[in-house]
């Protein structure tokens, strides 16, 4: 009676704890998708900015869906209904798989995400060298266009550039629009020693640190995945059936490599032998030509034989062709 009681108590507490595990883990895979989904809408999907933090919020909080998978694994292990936990162990495998081929792939996302980030960032430091450019240009124009002095005041006045001042009214005119040039350049050098290259450099640093930490722990949480959605202790990983279709990649690349050169060199063999048989029906051309034409002048011979001893004298019948 003892032991079939403490059978009982043992099976109850199993089946308590399975259902605690599985509702933990069933509760840390949505808090996984609430924190995702608060950092990823509103979607911004052509945004690099939007795309590493949807990458850096996928990966980061990777490790509360992993823990929730582990959590459904054990609580289908400590359970007694052997049936139902193997249905659901291949049904969390399933999506163990989804999840770490989507880890895999978020690697090249992070990568063009941070490349398309700095671009932008150069260009934006690019178009505001190029306002300052366009603007100092302006002011140049209208100096060197300028007929006189006071309109070259006027026209200064109008597109908020350096005004010569009153004293220059009496300076001649080459020599103000050489100061009003000098002192134009000045200013548009000092705008573009302004820009704040120094930040730009701290923050492409930064974002590709940040990448190759993402980059790290996205194939980290692949493998981890990859690992938990093994259903069968005999059967492989899908992840380690990639891997070892992808360690395939090259025997298969130099075998279609080498049937690529065996079907060249077949192609120049079979080129080289029609160029052989054109040349020798050509050869065979040309000496049946040369044959018919030696007889066509042995008979041109014989015949003019004939004709040069048309009595016959020598000849008891026709020339034979």
């Amino acid at each position: 009676m003892e032991s079939g009681s403490s059978k009982q108590l043992f099976n109850a507490s199993a089946t308590l704890l399975a259902r605690q595990l599985r509702v933990f883990g069933l509760v840390l895979l949505v808090l996984y998708a609430a924190n995702c989904l608060g950092d990823i809408l509103p979607a911004r999907i052509l945004s690099p900015l939007w795309q590493i933090g949807a990458t850096s919020s996928l990966v980061n909080n990777g490790g509360i869906a992993g823990t929730g998978l582990v959590l459904l694994h054990l609580a289908h292990h400590v359970g007694n209904d052997t049936g139902r936990a193997l249905a659901l162990r291949k049904t969390i495998a399933r999506w163990a798989a989804v999840a770490a081929l989507g880890f895999l792939l978020l690697i090249p996302l992070q990568i063009f995400a941070v490349t398309s980030g700095l671009i932008n960032v150069q260009a934006n430091l690019d178009q505001q060298v190029k306002q300052i450019d366009r603007q100092a240009n302006v002011y140049r124009n209208a100096i060197r266009n300028a007929e006189n002095t006071p309109q070259l005041q006027r026209r200064m006045q109008a597109i908020s550039g350096p005004v010569p001042g009153p004293d220059d009214l009496n300076t001649p005119l080459p020599q103000v629009q050489k100061s009003l040039l000098r002192l134009v350049d000045l200013e548009a050098n000092r705008l573009k020693a302004n820009i704040d290259r120094t930040s730009f450099r701290q923050e492409s640093w930064t974002m590709v640190e940040q990448s190759f930490r993402i980059c790290i722990s996205a194939l980290a949480l692949s493998l981890g995945f990859g690992v938990l959605a093994q259903h069968d202790v005999a059967a492989p990983t899908p992840l380690i059936k990639l891997l070892h279709s992808i360690r395939r990649l090259p025997k298969a690349f130099k075998a279609k490599q080498r049937e690529n050169q065996e079907q060249t060199l077949a192609q120049k063999d079979m080129k080289r032998y029609r160029t052989n048989l054109a040349r020798l029906s050509k050869r065979n051309q040309r000496l049946a030509r040369e044959a018919q034409k030696k007889q066509e002048g042995s008979v041109i011979e014989k015949v003019q034989k004939f004709l040069r001893n048309p009595s016959g004298q020598n000849r008891k019948g026709p020339p034979r062709l």
